[in-house]
């Protein structure tokens, strides 16, 4: 790979904390082109950024959440078959006696 010098204003490199020798990454989206600092180091870079953040209340949430969900569609099924099981005869309009004047189609 083929590198080069890029000069970053001093503000910028204080700021994001880009010391000499760091690499960056060139992001072109089509329209914009990002510069993104990397670390020599992704997972070390990472630690402990998450803090604060009650990462583990969040996670046991969400698998509360997605068991209660799977409750009811499983709850939803089961209902749907004992109200439509395959000894479920066909209805057709003959068989309706009066209409509902109060249906509205919806």
């Amino acid at each position: 790979m083929k590198t080069s010098v890029t000069k970053i204003p001093a503000a910028i490199r204080k700021r994001h904390h880009i010391k000499e020798g760091d690499r960056l990454v060139w992001l072109d989206d089509g329209e914009v082109i990002r510069v993104v600092p990397v670390s020599a180091d992704p997972i070390t870079a990472l630690r402990g950024s998450g803090r604060g953040e009650k990462l583990l209340e969040r996670l046991l949430q969400n698998r509360r959440e997605d068991r209660e969900r799977e409750e009811w569609a499983s709850l939803s099924a089961g209902a749907l078959e004992a109200a439509y099981g395959e000894d479920e005869p066909e209805y057709s309009l003959e068989l309706v006696k009066s209409p509902n004047p109060d249906y509205e189609g919806r």
